[in-house]
C-alpha cells in the first residue's frame, strides 16, 4: 500500500509558520499507517483441511514448496489426511493450491505453496519418482498410476484454493502441514529456497523422498517407523543440511547426495535390519554420527586428495575400509557407509 500527499505551495508556506500542528499531523498520520499495515499483516492467516475421501487405505503426497518456509509434522486426526495452515508476511497474501483425489485404495494429494507468480497458471509437474508401489510416473498433463490409470490434471476443475492469489509475497510465505499417522504414506518433498523443518516422528512412511535447493534444512525421526521402507533418497543443494534419527525409519537402503554446503547425517535410532547407506557430496563439510546403540558400522570411502577424513570409534583395517570397534564380535544389524567426496572435510563418529 503506498501514500501520496500533494501539497500546494501555499500549504508549505502555512507548515512552515506552524512547525509543531504540522509535524503532530504527519506523526499521527504515520502512526496510522503503520498500525493498519500491522493489522494487514496480521490478518494474512489460513487455514485449509484435507479430509478423507473414503475408502483410503494408503496415501501418496506429493508437496513442491519452491520458495518460503515449509514446517511439517503429523496429525492424529481421525478424519483428515492432512492439515495446512499458514501466513503472509508484510500484507501480502499466501499462495498455495492442492489436489485431492482417491485411485482405488490409493489418496493422491498433490500440494504446492509459495510458488514465484508467474507459474501459478502452469499445471502441477509430475515430480514423485518411481521408487514404490506408491509412486507415479508421467509427463505433460497425464498423471499415470502403477495400476494404469490416466488421467487429466492442469484443467483446474478439481484445485482447491485456501485463499485469494491475488498477490502475495513468495520469499515471505510460511506453511505448516500436518499429515495423517493413520496410513502408510510415500511421501515426497521439493523444497527450494527458504528455511524447512520436517517432523516425521510417528509418521507411517513406506516410501521418503527428499529434495532441497539452496536453503537450510532440518529432518527428524524421533520414533520409530510403524512400518518399513526399501529405500529413503535425499538430495541437498546448497545450504546447510541436517537429517537425525535415520535409523528410526526402518530402510533398507539410504542414499544421499550433497552439492555445496555442510551436511549432518545421524543414523540414531536401533536398527531392525541391515542398512546400505550411499552417501556422495561434492564439496563442503559432511559429518556422520553412529550411535553403538544403532548397531554396527563398516565404512568403505574414497580417501581423495582434495579430502580429508576423520575417524573416532572406529578402526581403519585398511585403505578405504574401516569398522566400528568390536565389529566382528557383535551380531547386531549391520550399518554399510560408502562415503564418496569431491573435496571438503568428512568426519565419522561411532560413539
Amino acid at each position: 500500500m503506498s501514500l501520496r500527499l500533494n501539497i500546494n505551495p501555499l500549504a508549505l508556506r502555512y507548515l512552515g509558520k506552524a512547525q509543531r500542528p504540522a509535524r503532530l499531523v504527519l506523526i499521527t498520520l504515520g502512526t496510522v499507517v503503520g498500525a493498519a499495515g500491522i493489522a494487514c499483516a496480521v490478518g494474512q492467516f489460513f487455514t485449509h483441511e484435507i479430509p478423507f475421501k473414503g475408502g483410503e487405505e494408503r496415501a501418496l503426497i506429493q508437496v513442491s514448496a519452491p520458495y518460503g518456509s515449509l514446517i511439517l509434522g503429523s496429525t492424529s486426526s481421525n478424519g483428515l489426511l492432512a492439515y495446512l495452515e499458514g501466513h503472509g508476511d508484510n500484507g501480502e497474501e499466501p499462495s498455495m493450491r492442492s489436489r485431492y483425489v482417491v485411485r482405488g485404495t490409493t489418496g493422491i494429494l498433490n500440494l504446492t505453496v509459495g510458488e514465484d507468480e508467474g507459474s501459478l497458471h502452469q499445471p502441477l509437474a509430475s515430480t514423485h519418482r518411481a521408487t514404490s508401489n506408491l509412486s507415479l510416473i508421467g509427463s505433460g498433463n497425464n498423471r499415470y498410476s502403477d495400476a494404469g490409470e490416466v488421467y487429466h490434471i492442469g484443467d483446474g476443475r478439481d484445485y482447491s484454493y485456501a485463499v485469494s492469489r491475488a498477490s502475495y509475497a513468495p520469499s515471505n510465505t510460511s506453511t505448516r502441514l500436518f499429515l495423517t499417522k493413520k496410513l502408510p504414506l510415500a511421501l515426497d518433498a521439493e523444497m527450494g529456497f527458504g528455511e524447512s523443518e520436517l517432523d516425521l516422528s510417528g509418521l507411517w512412511l513406506q516410501d521418503l523422498n527428499l529434495e532441497t535447493g539452496a536453503n537450510q534444512a532440518r529432518v527428524f525421526v524421533r520414533s520409530p517407523n510403524p512400518g518399513s521402507m526399501e529405500k529413503c533418497s535425499v538430495s541437498a543443494g546448497v545450504g546447510e543440511f541436517t537429517m537425525e534419527g535415520i535409523g528410526f525409519l526402518n530402510t533398507s537402503k539410504f542414499d544421499f547426495n550433497g552439492g555445496f554446503g555442510m551436511y549432518n547425517l545421524n543414523f540414531g535410532g536401533k536398527l531392525k535390519k541391515n542398512l546400505e547407506a550411499n552417501v556422495s557430496v561434492g564439496l563442503g563439510k559432511l559429518s556422520v554420527r553412529v550411535p553403538p546403540t544403532s548397531g554396527r558400522l563398516q565404512i568403505i570411502y574414497d580417501d581423495g586428495v582434495f579430502c580429508s577424513y576423520n575417524f573416532a570409534g572406529i578402526v581403519k583395517k585398511r585403505d578405504g575400509y574401516a569398522t566400528s570397534v568390536g565389529f566382528d564380535q557383535s551380531n547386531a544389524p549391520v550399518l554399510t557407509l560408502r562415503i564418496t567426496s569431491g573435496a571438503g572435510k568428512v568426519n565419522v563418529v561411532y560413539r
